[in-house]
């Protein structure tokens, strides 16, 4: 058996099936634990036995059928394994009702689960996605997962969607994201009542292959599948090309090789909880960026893609958030409120045993035990806080860089393989032709693969070189991707500067902005009809130093608010995770520059980021550089 997983077969880990965690006997152990604790640091000198390193636990959602997870995961499964030991990796099954429950509870520490789901999983608990699953089928990791609607390849009378009107249909459920939310929210934009269009809506539960048995049977009309599941099962032969018709089908939707009847949204997301711990979720995230490319379809791990189309399927569909109150805060973080309530029996117990001394000492005996016990639970919370969210300080933010920074040479390889095809096609091709078309798509290629690289090295810790950029070119690329992943009307305006070469990293300066960016959005969203949200970028040389302010019209901060605006780990929002300025002035330190804030006369806040120019042999370099890849 294979050391850190629970189960496992020869070659390949084994999906085990839910394991059922008992709640009362999980609390009376550590009720025991902490007790016996007290008692032996109590009455005795002794150093405390350290207890082993607690399991992972891995939640996977199994939306194909057991032999199918298998394939599609256990190269996953053995990468985190191995990433984790020598703690022991529990392997957990779950449909998407039970997930979502387990999720409330902190029933696991890593979850894999369609991006749907994962995203409504994480609007409602702490936690983060880390990475997105793609592959060869989807060129954009974007538009990797849909459904699609199919019937039995002999109905003749089935041929378009609306055909299907007072039909029997059958699903997993409601709670699946393929294969209900996805296609209900594609018939709510067209104007449909997915829950009175059909005749019956039937629900078959999961494995998804379900209601290709349903379909198949005559049980039902129609269903709705998730996108590749009938490529995969005609390639494994458990399908028989012709039985089943995607009806619908929509085509050219950004090179995806999969039939699908909706929109496309992102693949497969791998999140983890604050429970997993921020050295652990470092070595899964290097270890599933490290692997190839597996199976006929090619699926490998990449960088979390943005979320903002799954929270607006979830706003059309009524699938917000639950409203976080004082049950939902007790639900959240009722360790806390246990262990407090342990400690307070302890203290209870203990000044029954010395009621005999006098009041005065009493009294200023508790008084000083509950000041210490105040401040170390202070302490033990920021140290908690600072290390969950130390893992995940910047990957939000570089799902977006790393998209944008990658569109270029994408495009370059795209334009001269569709310039090939077009001369082969046309019998026109010369060698000379085909040799510096192929020499540019490598080029592009080892460009492509460096921007990776750059990404990879931020996210292992890895110190960034520093390298001679345009400021201004910088902030305007920043800028764009802020406009295309922002909904709030907010208008951004960048006036003329000029040119500044500084040293630094590429992902960090966009970082950066992008950190300030967010911020002013923030604080105009609460801007009354009279004063339209409004954010200005301004660069300008003093001395050897660039400066570039960022400048909202948000509300005037309080003068605590502001006190606390650069300090990590703490948000002037009561929403927020308190890393967004933190990181900001980390990493402009990093490069040798500084932050200051400061409050408007009027309203709004203006930030100015310093950074030092480049030495004047660096700027020489750079023109130089730019000239010969203009040449």
């Amino acid at each position: 058996m294979r050391k850190g997983i629970t189960e496992t077969v020869p070659g390949r880990a084994r999906i085990v099936p839910l394991i059922s965690l008992s709640f009362p006997f999980t609390m009376i152990r550590k009720l025991c634990a902490a007790v016996l604790c007290v008692a032996v640091i109590g009455t005795s000198g002794a150093d405390p036995v350290l207890p082993k390193a607690p399991p992972v636990r891995l939640a996977v959602v199994n939306s194909y059928g057991e032999a199918l997870s298998v394939r599609y995961f256990s190269a996953t499964v053995d990468a985190i394994a191995r990433a984790v030991e020598p703690r022991q990796l529990l392997i957990h099954e779950y449909d998407p009702p039970s997930f979502l429950k387990a999720a409330k509870t902190n029933a696991f520490d890593i979850s894999i689960a369609s991006s749907g789901l994962s995203s409504l999983m994480l609007e409602r608990t702490n936690g983060s996605a880390l990475l997105t699953l793609t592959s060869f089928r989807a060129k954009d990791p974007n538009h990797a997962n849909g459904a699609a609607v199919v019937v039995r390849g002999d109905r003749t009378d089935l041929q378009t969607k609306g055909d299907l009107a007072g039909k029997d249909l059958a699903i997993v459920g409601r709670q699946a994201f393929a294969g209900w939310q996805v296609p209900a929210g594609d018939m709510i934009r067209q104007g449909l009542d997915p829950e009175h269009y059909f005749g019956s809506v039937t629900e078959v539960g999961m494995p998804m292959t379900n209601v290709l048995d349903a379909v198949k049977s005559g049980k039902a009309d129609g269903g709705f599948v998730i996108t590749c599941l009938l490529e995969e099962l005609e390639s494994e032969g458990k399908v028989k090309p012709g039985d089943f018709r995607v009806i619908g089908e929509r085509k050219g939707d950004s090179g995806f090789r999969c039939r699908h009847s909706t929109m496309l949204y992102p693949g497969w997301f791998l999140s983890v909880k604050p429970s997993l711990g921020s050295a652990d979720a470092r070595r899964v995230l290097k270890a599933l960026l490290d692997l190839p490319p597996s199976g006929r379809s090619g699926l490998y791990w990449t960088v979390a893609s943005d979320r903002k189309t799954m929270r607006d399927l979830f706003t059309l569909m009524n699938l917000e958030p639950e409203p976080r109150g004082i049950r939902w805060a007790l639900r959240e973080y009722w360790q806390y409120v246990f262990g407090a309530a342990i400690l307070l029996v302890i203290l209870i117990l203990y000044s029954s045993v010395i009621t005999g001394m006098t009041r005065k000492r009493t009294v200023a005996l508790m008084k000083s035990e509950e000041d210490r016990l105040r401040a170390e639970l202070e302490l033990k919370k920021q140290s908690e806080k600072i290390g969950s969210l130390e893992k995940v300080r910047a990957v939000g933010l570089i799902s977006s860089m790393l998209a944008h920074e990658l569109k270029q040479p994408l495009a370059v390889i795209m334009n001269y393989a569709q310039g090939l095809e077009m001369r082969l096609s046309r019998g026109t091709m010369k060698e000379e032709a085909l040799r510096h078309s192929l020499s540019e798509i490598e080029k592009a290629g080892e460009e492509a693969d460096a921007i990776v690289d750059r990404v990879r090295n931020f996210v292992k810790g890895k110190e960034s070189a520093h390298v001679p950029l345009d400021l201004t070119s910088e902030v305007n690329r920043t800028v764009e991707t802020f406009r295309r992943h922002t909904d709030s009307p907010i208008t951004v305006t960048v006036p003329w500067s000029p040119t500044l070469i500084v040293c630094g990293d590429p992902v960090e300066l966009g970082i950066i902005f992008m950190n300030l960016l967010r911020n002013a959005e923030t604080a105009t969203s609460k801007n009354d009809p009279g004063h339209p949200p409004r954010i200005t970028i301004t660069m300008r040389r003093e001395g050897e130093r660039a400066v570039a302010e960022v400048a909202d019209n948000g509300p005037r901060l309080t003068d605590e608010a502001f006190s606390r605006l650069s300090e990590l780990g703490k948000s002037t929002r009561k929403e927020g995770l308190g890393l967004g300025l933190g990181i900001t002035k980390e990493l402009a330190e990093g490069l040798g520059g500084s932050i200051k804030f400061e409050r408007r006369s009027e309203r709004g806040l203006t930030v100015t980021v310093t950074v030092p120019l480049c030495p004047e042999d660096k700027v020489k370099a750079y023109w130089s550089e730019q000239k010969t890849k203009n040449a």
